[in-house]
């Protein structure tokens, strides 16, 4: 065991990790400087829009996808939310 730790420690290119299932509340996907591409995130951490490096925080109760451009600015993404009405009506949205 220690000498696979060993080994992975000073790899420059360990091999791709893979698994069958995965539970995260948020996926940051950034270059190595760390611009962000995409975000993943559930309703507790969703970040909101960064645009010209300011960030625009989501005044709603959402989830989704984040698409980033190469300066790091959004450029799109899928967002889902949803609630009860007053009268008990569900109600859900996407954009």
């Amino acid at each position: 065991a220690f000498a696979v730790t060993v080994f992975i420690g000073v790899s420059k290119h360990p091999a791709a990790l893979r698994f069958k299932e995965s539970t995260a509340r948020r996926i940051n996907v950034a270059e190595p400087d760390g611009t962000p591409h995409l975000i993943i995130s559930d309703r507790h951490d969703f970040h909101g829009a960064i645009i010209n490096g300011h960030d625009y925080p989501f005044q709603q109760d959402t989830a989704g996808m984040l698409f980033y451009n190469n300066e790091g600015s959004e450029s799109g993404g899928l967002i889902f939310g949803g609630h009860k009405s007053k009268d008990g009506k569900p109600t859900s949205w996407g954009t």
